[in-house]
């Protein structure tokens, strides 16, 4: 059935307009993962325009390039970019309130800019970009789309508590309005579809799935770009390293990367060939600041911080680190999650260590791709990296593993046109 749709796919031509707050040159797995639905809409032949902001995030503030600017447009390939001022900020603060309602309130406006699509593509969150892309389809006449990358707002119930106790309880009313007035609900995860189903009482009718994936073909260990950084080069080149890319938020609990790297030093006083493991964070975030802190405070000499890079910088990052790393915050969230940032990892054919659990590390298991070990336990993570650093386990099995499982069933083009071919088949255009 899909090589029938893909026969006919240049057939069916649409308009989508994508409406999110996160976007490249952005880093992150947001960011990747519309970067890679929006250009493969392209190439099956539809229309795409994306209403996004001025380029803020990981930092907190708007890119250097994009500075001083209300509005710009550009093109990337076959899709026409539309950016909008927002107050950048981040942390769980006030102001991150304040990006998010800047951001929606100038959301109102895209249908100045750009043209009638037939369908228009909310990516949430935050949750309150569902308000002008409701308002947009009214405009426009066209179907609404709400994708749903997290049960916002329950994760900010459970990650920051009730601090804006108002704010949970509007937010529960928007999201049961965001659920019935969408014409279909987007689920990113098993878990979020599950609730969406069961404990949201969205009708199964409209309820579409399109998981986090990877494109193999950047993600390849065949590639070999020199490495961006010859601090990196020194690193990579003479120790064993665990490498962690991705957001230093609160939700990624990564003081307990940092608690595991001071015991492993520690274990070094009495072993000197653990003084060969290296952790290595790339990324930024809310909590980026009180780590680097941190980690000077535990004088660790076993870790380093490294800033965002592309995906293409990271591609040869990856290929001489030894193991990926994930770590995730014990929530109950977990069990909804699976982190996009092991799939370039496992494209990459490396082993993980994955510190949590839920569907990610369910997934990990059985894939048989690494190891996996309780989340917020600093011993059990330190220990299992030396296990991996004294070759106790098959590095080379375990990254065969996972990339021959996402190259056969998370390359990103598959699941999104096995996506575009669910949504025809509901609209009635296949």
């Amino acid at each position: 059935m899909l090589h029938f749709f893909l026969k006919f796919a240049s057939v069916i031509q649409m308009k989508f307009l994508v409406l999110t707050q996160f976007y490249t040159p952005e880093t992150g797995a947001a960011q990747t993962r519309l970067k890679e639905f929006t250009a493969a809409l392209a190439n099956s032949g539809h229309t795409v325009e994306v209403f996004t902001a001025m380029p803020n995030y990981p930092l907190g503030r708007i890119f250097d390039e994009y500075k001083g600017r209300f509005y710009d447009c550009e093109v990337q390939g076959q899709i026409k970019i539309h950016r909008v001022w927002l107050f950048a900020a981040l942390g769980r603060s006030l102001s991150r309130l304040l990006c998010y309602f800047s951001f929606t309130f100038f959301c109102f406006f895209a249908f100045l800019v750009c043209k009638r699509p037939d369908y228009i593509f909310v990516n949430s969150g935050p949750l309150f970009l569902v308000l002008p892309g409701r308002f947009l389809a009214w405009v426009f006449r066209c179907k609404l789309i709400l994708n749903v990358a997290d049960l916002w707002p329950r994760s900010v119930e459970k990650l920051d508590g009730a601090v804006f106790k108002f704010l949970i309880k509007f937010s529960r009313g928007l999201e049961a309005w965001a659920y019935s007035t969408s014409d279909y609900v987007v689920a990113v995860t098993e878990g979020i579809r599950t609730a969406l189903l069961d404990e949201k009482k969205v009708p199964s009718d409209k309820v579409l799935f399109l998981p986090n994936g990877v494109n193999t073909t950047l993600f390849d260990p065949g590639n070999a770009e020199p490495i961006p950084s010859l601090d990196l080069v020194k690193i990579l080149d003479k120790k064993f390293v665990f490498i962690y890319p991705g957001n230093h938020g609160y939700a990624h609990a990564l003081d307990n990367v940092l608690d595991a790297a001071k015991i492993i030093q520690n274990e070094a006083a009495n072993d000197s060939e653990l003084n060969q493991i290296h952790i290595l964070l790339i990324g930024d975030g809310s909590e980026k600041r009180r780590l680097v802190e941190k980690a000077n405070s535990l004088r660790l000499t076993n870790l380093m911080f490294h800033e965002p890079v592309s995906s293409e910088h990271l591609v040869p990052i990856l290929k001489k680190s030894q193991v990926g790393l994930i770590n995730v915050k014990n929530s109950s969230l977990a069990s909804e999650t699976r982190p996009a940032k092991m799939f370039p990892i496992m494209a990459m054919g490396k082993a993980i260590l994955f510190s949590g659990f839920g569907e990610g590390a369910n997934l990990l298991s059985e894939v048989k791709g690494g190891r996996v070990v309780e989340p917020e336990n600093p011993q059990a993570l330190a220990t299992e990296m030396m296990n991996f650093f004294k070759n106790k386990y098959d590095l080379n099995q375990m990254g065969i593993n996972n990339r021959n499982f996402v190259k056969s069933k998370m390359e990103f083009s598959s699941l999104i046109n096995e996506w575009l071919q669910d949504l025809f088949r509901r609209e009635g255009k296949i």
